[in-house]
């Protein structure tokens, strides 16, 4: 593990840090923090006079501390510009390998240095995969009159940009995979200190990280029934979480009700050809388009109009599925004036239903824009990616349409 540690030229005096099981004297907190994270190597981010007064006391520390641990002094700028700033970033980035387990100090960074800090680990986690062990602070001016210092975990503030990036994805591109992978991560770690301190690990953030993750293949597959199931699942749980996560996991805590609101748009605990069931699929539909999830619009918005007709025919809109689709195809093809296949009786019910044609119209604009998707625009006849995104915009509406005709209340 690597540990990175601001120095300034400051005066810094001693006192007792309160890191790990026991006070830790030193007027250098890179000294304490090591004492119990045991790095492999102290990367000492120093100026130029911030080396020439504090690197030689803070090698001699460790020495004498008995820290088995390599202290390399690693030459930045004043930072006072943004150009110097970027150096200081790029000093950092070069001595970082790919995969590296990283601990941050910020206690002794001089004016903007810790807010860089915060940002390159944040930046190098994704650039070079680097792991992060923790961002610490130890808060001289908070100590008592003892003389003991508190030391501050800031790791959980480190990570607010990643949930912040993750649940962006959610709302904006409907993707909850990254909110159930930091869930996750978060859920063993709390675990492990729990079971380590003899209390009971979390009970409601397993569950929600389960329910994330089978929301984020279920969105991506175009599974409505199970999505509609799982988002009424997870607007049942989110409630009862609510004070886990607050205590637990406050990044997320700050995001739940738009997180709550978004599922509760496309929750149903009926998810079939009932009419809030097929309502509930066309706001899914509605759903996908705003979230530019174009192949899976286009694709529910066909099987929706199968369904819709099915239950306004008293069909099983499962089991007749297919003679639904024979029927509505047939209808397209007879206003072609050519000769339809399709069953008798259910042709009929679907004229009945729709005596003016413009159900068959919409279905067929509709498996066109499907196919068209579906076979990757491999057509002499394809349409134009940006024309193809306008009609899916306007699927919602279309499926108004036939809900109207189709005599849906809902």
């Amino acid at each position: 593990m690597k540990l990175i540690s601001f120095l300034g030229n400051g005066n810094y005096e001693r006192c007792h840090y309160l890191v790990g099981e026991a006070p830790y004297e030193t007027n250098l907190f890179p000294v304490a923090l090591s004492h119990v994270s045991a790095p492999d190597q102290l990367l000492a981010m120093v100026t130029d006079a911030a080396k020439a007064k504090w690197f030689g006391p803070l090698v001699d520390a460790m020495f004498t501390a008995s820290h088995y641990t390599e202290v390399i002094p690693v030459r930045i700028p004043d930072g006072k510009s943004e150009a110097e700033l970027w150096e200081i970033f790029e000093a950092m980035a070069q001595r970082l390998d790919e995969g590296d387990e990283v601990m941050f100090d910020i206690t002794h960074g001089y004016r903007s240095l810790p807010m860089l800090a915060f940002l390159a680990c944040q930046y190098l986690s994704v650039v070079k995969h680097i792991r992060l062990a923790g961002v610490y602070y130890g808060a001289y001016e908070a100590r008592d009159r003892f003389n003991l210092a508190p030391v501050f975990d800031m790791t959980a503030f480190a990570d607010l940009a990643k949930w912040s990036a993750a649940t962006q994805a959610y709302l904006k591109h409907g993707d909850a995979r990254s909110l159930a992978e930091l869930l996750g991560d978060q859920t063993r770690a709390l675990a492990r200190a729990a079971i380590g301190r003899g209390e009971a690990p979390p009970q409601h953030l397993p569950r929600l990280e389960r329910l994330f993750s089978e929301l984020a293949n279920a969105v991506n597959l175009a599974r409505p029934r199970e999505v509609m199931d799982i988002a009424f699942r997870l607007r049942a749980v989110l409630p009862e979480a609510e004070s886990e996560v607050r205590s637990l996991v406050p990044p997320l805590a700050v995001l739940l009700e738009k997180i709550r609101s978004d599922v509760s748009s496309i929750a149903c605990a009926d998810p079939g050809a009932t009419e809030p069931g097929l309502a509930a699929q066309r706001r899914l539909v509605e759903w996908y388009a705003a979230k530019s999830m174009w192949m899976q619009a286009a694709t529910l918005a066909r099987e929706w109009v199968v369904s819709a007709v099915c239950f306004s025919c008293g069909l099983d809109w499962l089991a007749e599925r297919d003679r639904i689709e024979a029927a509505l195809n047939g209808n397209a093809i007879m206003k072609q004036g050519r000769t339809s296949n399709a069953p008798e009786d259910v042709a009929a019910a679907l004229t009945a239903l729709d005596p003016n044609g413009d159900i068959t119209r919409e279905w067929s604009r509709l498996s066109d824009l499907r196919n068209d998707i579906n076979h990757a625009g491999m057509r002499r006849e394809k349409t134009e990616t940006a024309k193809l995104v306008r009609r899916i915009e306007k699927l919602p509406e279309s499926l108004k349409r036939i809900a109207d005709i189709c005599g849906h209340t809902e």
